[in-house]
């Protein structure tokens, strides 16, 4: 027979049941069925009842979501999110009629901070609430402000990033830039062009006099590339056969004080040598005489013992 969960029938061998008006007071009634639900859900997980009758009540296991712009989890019972999943198209076309901050205020995964997606024309994020839309909101109307300056960069000013965008577009490039674009937009007037013509010239000065430095350094350098050997033999012919003597006697003279200086110094290391070894005679003497002390008086003391003995 069936059992009251209407899942399952009673595993008993046969036996009778009362009447069902009778049944409280029946010598042995049916199972009681204990085994855990089996039903299919919507979702993975499996239903925490035992065996029932009907349908399983709404799974509560906690769901955790990321936002629309990633920037936030949020988390929900698993049978609410399943129906947030469900009512995604719905919203999507509610952002597209109502507007993204009135669809925003019944989007259950907008987190209602700034979304801070890169915009696809300038380096600046979205400002708009966290949406459903992979594409950011009027990405033409950017409102940060952006400096712009003339050719020559004396002139600065500061424009909305949608007139950037526009004045790009206008000139008959790409609305497209990012933050290593120099924006020259703005028109050089007449103290620009003044400013340049001044520059001009004293660069032009400037270039004639490195270029004349340079030419007097070379002139300065060619004067005196005059050989050593040629110099040397000049300053020998002006010297007379007397202080070319004195001179060769003076260098003889030093030679011999310098191997004078080297004899000295090398007695002196071999002096301060025999020293050395002289020092370390008295020494070894020494430690010798006390190690003989040492000794008799180890043999005196083994002979005291023995004799004790």
């Amino acid at each position: 027979r069936p059992l009251a969960c209407g899942n399952h029938s009673c595993s008993k061998a046969c036996h009778a049941v009362p009447e069902a008006a009778a049944a409280a007071a029946a010598t042995e009634a049916c199972e009681v069925c204990s085994r855990a639900c089996s039903k299919p859900r919507s979702c993975s997980h499996p239903c925490p009842s035992t065996c029932h009758p009907g349908d399983c009540p709404p799974c509560a296991v906690e769901s955790a979501a990321a936002c629309h712009c990633g920037k936030t989890t949020l988390k929900f019972p698993c049978w609410q999110y399943q129906a947030i999943l469900q009512q995604q198209d719905t919203q999507q076309l509610a952002a597209a009629e109502l507007g993204s901050a009135a669809a925003a205020a019944n989007d259950a995964l907008c987190c209602g901070k700034p979304c801070h997606r890169q915009l696809p024309n300038c380096p600046h994020p979205c400002r708009a609430v966290c949406h459903a839309s992979s594409t950011c909101p009027d990405p033409e109307g950017c409102s940060e402000e952006v400096a712009v300056r003339c050719s020559c960069r004396r002139l600065k000013q500061k424009w909305p990033c949608s007139k950037v965008q526009a004045a790009l577009a206008a000139a008959g490039g790409s609305r497209s830039y990012d933050g290593a674009t120099a924006l020259k937009l703005l028109a050089c007037d007449a103290e620009c062009a003044a400013q340049q013509k001044g520059k001009g010239a004293q660069q032009q000065q400037e270039l004639e006099e490195a270029q004349a430095a340079v030419a007097a350094a070379a002139t300065a350098t060619k004067a005196a590339a005059v050989p050593a050997a040629e110099q040397q033999k000049v300053s020998t012919k002006k010297l007379s056969r007397a202080e070319r003597e004195a001179a060769a006697a003076q260098r003889e003279a030093e030679r011999l004080a310098k191997e004078k200086r080297q004899r000295l110094q090398q007695l002196g290391l071999a002096v301060l040598l025999l020293l050395c070894i002289a020092g370390l005679g008295v020494l070894l003497a020494v430690a010798a005489r006390q190690l003989a002390h040492w000794a008799d008086a180890l043999m005196l003391a083994t002979s005291r013992d023995k004799l004790e003995l």
